[in-house]
């Protein structure tokens, strides 16, 4: 799959920098209608292929490889939206941390210094998780780590 800049017309979605395995969906409206669609049915997960899993909170979509450590954070922990917040609740102890404590608490090593708090950082960390958060704000090729979608802030709702 080519790596092509939006404003070159042909437009990939969803171009994961730690892994080239193919489109999840074709354009940012197919997902929110996917979002739409999981929200209705109270569908939380996903299986998108043998390689990608689709976690909704509600508000927004993660798009996650299915790697060890990401499949160990989805039965450790259940994603939750909380006043805009993607939030990850522990399934079994009294904890709501942030997905960079979430992944840490499940074996990811932490290389980065600062927390991720978007799909830039997610991309750009020494040792990508694998990530990518989908939501009205999403931006294939962010400028800065502020751009596109955001693990906190406002949530518009499809």
């Amino acid at each position: 799959m080519a790596d092509e800049h939006p404003e070159s017309g042909t437009w990939r979605f969803a171009y994961f920098a730690g892994f080239q395995r193919g489109l999840c969906f074709s354009s940012v409206e197919v997902a929110l209608q996917c979002l739409k669609a999981m929200k209705e049915r109270g569908q939380w997960f996903l299986q998108a292929s043998e390689v990608v899993v689709v976690v909704s909170d509600g508000e927004k979509l993660l798009l996650l490889e299915a790697s060890l450590v990401n499949q160990k954070m989805l039965q450790q922990f259940a994603c939750a939206s909380l006043s805009g917040r993607a939030l990850f609740q522990h399934r079994s102890c009294n904890q709501i941390v942030t997905l960079t404590a979430a992944l840490q608490q499940s074996g990811y090593c932490m290389k980065a210094s600062l927390p991720f708090s978007g799909n830039l950082d997610l991309r750009s960390a020494p040792n990508p998780p694998a990530i990518q958060l989908v939501d009205w704000f999403y931006d294939t090729f962010p400028a800065d780590s502020p751009s596109g979608s955001q693990l906190a802030g406002e949530a518009l709702v499809y």
